[in-house]
């Protein structure tokens, strides 16, 4: 069956054969019946090396005999189809051939090639004597005739070439191609010129889109081989067409990375930012898979000065992890009521867009509480950026938030930068230590919030931001607006939802809690810790005003999982680790102002020295009072 095809395409045949085949194929087929256009060219072998020639980039498909075939394929690469020689074929012409001659006459059937097993297994079944006789070359043809003449033979078996010389000389023939043969042919020459056009056409389809966009574009094979390059690769790399197709693409890139065919099948697409003849790009390489394997690769770049933006994105995505949220409201341990509720309160903002306060001391979790808000809100999907407003002087801090423009100033980027307000776009943007932020710069961050657009430095364009700000701080903007160092302005606008975490000393219930919560997180072997000693150890830090809060707690936590995974912590060594750790209250020297010697001493004699009361009024353990008073 022919192919269906939608493209308006009509494939061009050339016939190579001589007058005898093409009366033939003519009396056999009806020619203009067929879908396409058929040329009949006629020749010897010399000949048919002009018409091939003649034809070159104008034919879709040759067809010819099989005695020529495989030295014309050697010539051009067009293809070209030969007339087959089919058994039924050859047995129905013998067959014919016995009935006119007789069936005592001998058949002679002159063919190309060595001789035919099916002819000699048809003889000994019918008794018809044939006789082959082959030929290697056309040369030999007319030699065969003679023999043939001077047998006085009368009729031959054969092609439509040793047919057409035999019957100059007066021998009849009968051609062994039957009209099935000839369509079966002309229909897949036409098969393989239409499948080539549509390769052709998916090949131009592709080449021009590929040089329709501003992407750079590289193809090549499993060898690495480049096979194609668009118009504007070669403007980027300065490259000449005839001078790369063919070339090792591993000799073009410098990072070795990109032909990891392992990391491009695992991740899909690999971006990675290269030198290449003294042009910073960033590629993308994709893979061509057919039937579920690799077949080439395909890399698109750009210059990194046309796409700086998407530098600065690719970097961050490497250095800045807070891209995305870390924390989830799963992740905040805690069983004290005024943590849960703050935590319920927290997931209730978590449910709008309105911009979120946290107030709280150092080390108890501002941060962590505004991941887990992004991570709980409709924005979750979207990037979570973070900027510290005490770590960068002024001016760093403007072009961070903000972006600049090229040329803005000396030393920036040369495509210039955009700002985390801007990476932020759709997400979150988390402002830490935001007391911190200079006077004149709160008006700016008001505007932004207030139009919900901003301008790079040295630009004038408005640039449209959709961002959620949560902003932190552990001073009391209250205070810092009475005393003129934080516009009151954006305190309201800051604080239209506020949160305030809880320190550590109010919830020293959770103190066992998350010591051991931070012990099986940090511990990464068999360290252990013997449970009366654990028990010991949470007793005293009950008692702690934990000025550094849980990131204090943790810290401290550390210092025990690296003892114990050499030493076996005993109460002794657990005190020791206290002592060198905890910061005392500077008045009394002691963990707790209630549990200095002369209060305890006092507790003691109104209770007429019963330790289990005494323990009760100062909330600690039996264990704890008897340890203190032995170190009176």
């Amino acid at each position: 069956m022919l192919l269906n095809t939608q493209f308006v395409f009509v494939p061009k045949i050339v016939v190579i054969g001589n007058k005898k085949a093409e009366h033939l194929i003519r009396t056999s087929i009806d020619i203009t019946s067929l879908p396409a256009k058929i040329i009949f060219e006629g020749g010897n072998f010399e000949d048919s090396l002009q018409i091939v020639e003649k034809y070159k980039g104008e034919a879709d498909v040759f067809i010819t005999g099989e005695s020529i075939v495989n030295k014309l394929r050697k010539r051009i690469s067009t293809p070209i189809v030969s007339v087959p020689t089919d058994g039924s074929d050859i047995i129905n012409a013998i067959t014919l051939a016995s009935n006119i001659l007789g069936k005592n006459k001998k058949i002679y059937f002159v063919h190309f090639n060595a001789p035919l097993k099916v002819v000699t297994v048809f003889s000994k079944l019918t008794n018809i004597n044939v006789e082959q006789i082959s030929y290697n070359s056309i040369f030999e043809i007319e030699e065969i005739i003679d023999k043939l003449i001077k047998k006085g033979v009368k009729q031959i078996v054969a092609s439509s070439l040793v047919s057409l010389l035999a019957e100059r000389n007066n021998i009849k023939s009968i051609v062994y191609y039957s009209a099935k043969t000839y369509k079966n042919t002309f229909n897949q020459a036409i098969n393989i010129a239409i499948a080539q056009c549509q390769i052709k056409y998916l090949s131009e389809q592709y080449k021009t889109i590929s040089n329709l966009t501003d992407i750079g574009v590289i193809c090549c094979d499993l060898n690495g081989k480049i096979t194609h390059i668009n118009k504007k690769a070669l403007t980027i790399l300065k490259l000449e067409h005839s001078k790369i197709i063919g070339h090792n693409v591993q000799n073009l890139f410098n990072s070795k990375e990109i032909m990891d065919f392992d990391k491009v099948r695992d991740i899909g697409l690999y971006n990675k930012i290269d030198v290449v003849r003294g042009k910073k790009i960033i590629i993308t390489t994709t893979p061509i898979n057919i039937d579920d394997k690799i077949s080439g690769l395909i890399f698109s770049f750009q210059e990194t000065a046309e796409v700086s933006n998407t530098e600065y994105i690719i970097r961050n995505k490497e250095v800045k992890k807070c891209f995305k949220a870390k924390y989830s409201f799963n992740m905040l341990k805690g069983n004290n009521k005024l943590f849960i509720q703050n935590i319920k309160r927290a997931k209730a903002f978590a449910s709008n867009d309105f911009t979120i306060l946290i107030q709280g001391e150092t080390g108890t979790g501002k941060e962590l509480l505004a991941h887990a808000i992004h991570d709980a809100s409709s924005r979750s999907n979207n990037n979570f950026v973070t900027i510290n407003c005490a770590a960068l002087p002024e001016a760093l801090l403007e072009s961070e938030l903000f972006g600049y423009e090229p040329g803005a100033f000396t030393g920036g980027q040369k495509g210039g930068k955009r700002g985390i307000v801007e990476l932020a776009h759709g997400g979150t943007l988390f402002m830490d230590e935001i007391g911190e932020l200079p006077v004149l710069l709160q008006s700016k961050i008001l505007r932004f919030i207030e139009e919900k657009e901003i301008i790079k430095i040295g630009g004038t364009k408005l640039i449209p931001v959709d961002v959620r700000i949560i902003a932190a701080t552990n001073r009391d903007l209250r205070e810092e607006v009475k005393k003129g160092n934080f516009k009151i302005d954006l305190y309201q606008r800051l604080a239209v939802l506020k949160l305030t975490t809880i320190p550590l000393r109010d919830r020293s219930d959770d103190v066992d809690l998350l010591f051991r919560y931070f012990f099986e997180k940090i511990k990464n072997g068999n360290e252990i810790i013997n449970e009366s000693v654990i028990e010991y150890i949470v007793d005293k830090l009950k008692d702690y005003s934990w000025p550094g809060n849980i990131r204090e707690l943790k810290s401290l936590v550390i210092n025990f999982v690296a003892i114990s995974k050499d030493t076996e912590i005993t109460y002794d060594i657990a005190d020791k680790i206290l002592d060198d750790f905890i910061i005392y209250d500077k008045d009394n020297n002691v963990l707790n102002e209630s549990l200095s010697k002369v209060n305890i001493l006092n507790i003691l004699k109104e209770t007429q020295f019963n330790r289990t009361e005494t323990a009760k009024r100062l909330g600690i353990s039996r264990t704890t009072l008897w340890r203190k008073m032995q170190t009176f």
